[in-house]
């Protein structure tokens, strides 16, 4: 899967592949091997060509704030399927009934709303492991709850229908 991955004011893109356990990071021209373990949510230990790392990740929606080695990063990341999506004015076209899709595969751990519950836009919906991460999926906007279509432990590929909110 490929991100766009903003830091400070450089973009890099980033392709990463699981390959046996571990994931081949690549950034540019470089490779990368990462093993990753989290003892803790948002926390990470992380053994990056042999060197290890512990990693402390605060998500915001696409951005992170990521705290390395006691060096500060804000980010912001993208997948790059959404990213034309994303030059809409950051989804806030959406109107009507909008199926919410997940852009990886995974494992659903949690869904933290259910059918009829009001939501806000940015109120986190449903949590998917991907890649030995939780990645908390957001309501794109206000809405009701129509549907869910996944149950917990259920595992989902990219592009599979999550819920349905109007």
């Amino acid at each position: 899967m490929a991100y766009e991955v903003k830091i400070d004011d450089q973009i890099y893109r980033v392709e990463v592949e699981e390959d046996a356990g571990a994931y081949q990071i690549k950034v540019g021209d470089r490779v990368y091997w990462v093993d990753v373990a989290q003892p803790q949510p948002y926390f990470y230990s992380l053994i990056i060509n042999g060197h290890s790392y512990e990693v402390d990740i605060s998500p915001q929606n696409d951005q992170r704030d990521i705290l390395v080695e006691g060096k500060a990063f804000h980010t912001e990341v993208y997948d790059e399927t959404r990213k034309p999506l994303l030059s809409k004015k950051k989804l806030e076209f959406l109107e009507g009934e909008q199926k919410i899709v997940s852009s990886m595969p995974g494992k659903v751990i949690s869904i933290l709303a259910q059918p009829g519950h009001q939501v806000k836009k940015g109120t986190g919906v449903i949590v998917i492991q991907a890649m030995k991460m939780e990645n908390e999926i957001k309501a794109p906007k206000d809405g009701e709850i129509k549907e869910i279509r996944v149950t917990e432990g259920k595992t989902i590929e990219a592009g599979e229908v999550l819920l349905v909110i109007a």
